[in-house]
């Protein structure tokens, strides 16, 4: 059974003295210079390359998601951002390696989910919440409509076949069999809000599921579909020769694995009280 993870919330009212922490870069990379290290969570980072490493990424992480986001988007990057940082502190507070590992990765996930909606060529990201597919999955067939009078092709252009197995990971699909249809690529999330317009728009319905569009290299292509029983359907349009005859298909997407799920954030909805 797969499971939609509860949105992650992050806290706004801060001290000012930790708004200082996640604006500027050291010269290694970091997010604050080793030499001036002071507390307990500081000195663990500088003694641990791992934590150092991952400090760094992150910092990487989130300097480019301020670049990347379109305008509008930039004050939630960084309220979420000093939020996280308070939180690390609070739970952290002793310096625990493990702990100050597994709240670096957890902000990472967000992050990458975040930039894998852009690329070089569409570099600006859009401030809708990110999501993130884990795990395996199976592909079922085409259904939802009535048989066509021809073989219909998928408009998306990464829609995978049915049958198709798949792994994801954040940042990343790859479809890992039939052999002929292999890949990996960069892959994302965005939440879609739901709203009248979209039912007026022939939209699939959705209950209390949640929408969102998914993005290949950095480029829009099929709907993705998280329903209130936590089944998974990618949503699209199919077309008989010469595009004629279209029409909007389904697909089941079914958990092959235990850690199969999908983690949805509100990255923006939470600090702009959307």
């Amino acid at each position: 059974m797969t499971r939609v993870n509860r949105p992650v919330t992050y806290l706004t009212a801060l001290p000012l003295l930790l708004l200082l922490v996640v604006d500027v870069l050291s010269a290694n990379g970091q997010s604050f210079d080793c030499r001036m290290a002071s507390t307990a969570i500081e000195k663990s980072i500088c003694a641990d390359e791992q934590l150092k490493l991952l400090d760094a990424e992150l910092a990487k992480s989130y300097h480019t998601a301020i670049k990347q986001i379109e305008p509008e988007g930039e004050k939630a990057i960084v309220t979420t951002q000093r939020a996280w940082v308070a939180d690390r502190n609070r739970r952290c507070a002793t310096g625990n390696s493990d702990c100050l590992a597994q709240e670096y990765r957890e902000r990472e996930e967000i992050l990458t989910a975040l930039l894998a909606r852009g690329s070089a060529e569409n570099p600006v990201i859009d401030a809708a919440d990110p999501a993130v597919l884990l795990g395996s999955w199976t592909v079922s067939s085409f259904a939802g409509d009535p048989s066509p009078s021809g073989p219909l092709t998928p408009v998306a252009a990464h829609l995978p076949p049915p049958g198709a197995q798949i792994t994801a990971r954040a940042g990343e699909l790859c479809i890992v069999a039939p052999p002929q249809a292999k890949l990996c690529s960069k892959f994302g999330l965005a939440i879609e809000p739901q709203s009248s317009e979209s039912q007026h728009q022939g939209k699939a319905p959705t209950g209390d599921g949640v929408t969102m569009l998914t993005y290949f290299d950095g480029k829009a292509d099929f709907e993705l579909v998280a329903g209130p029983l936590q089944e998974l359907a990618a949503t699209s349009v199919a077309c008989e020769a010469a595009a004629r005859n279209c029409r909007r298909i389904t697909q089941r997407w079914l958990a092959a694995s235990p850690d199969s799920t999908i983690k949805t954030f509100h990255l923006f909805t939470a600090s702009s009280g959307r």
